[in-house]
């Protein structure tokens, strides 16, 4: 999974703790991105996407 790579390069160069757990984060992203579309009929654009990294994983990710 491309998310799961990218998580794994933070780690790697440092930027984000080890101990973060990818499979969790790797989950809730796509999951958050198809309640969008289904529940609440938007699309799910690369704005959506952008915003759920920077809103939601990027902050996960930095505080554990």
């Amino acid at each position: 999974m491309a998310l799961e790579s990218v998580i794994k390069r933070w780690v790697a160069r440092g930027e984000v703790a080890p101990s973060v757990p990818i499979d969790l984060l790797t989950s809730l992203i796509p999951a958050l991105g198809l309640r969008q579309a289904l529940l609440r009929g938007r699309r799910v654009d690369t704005g959506t996407v952008g915003d759920l990294v920077d809103h939601v994983l990027l902050p996960a990710l930095r505080r554990v």
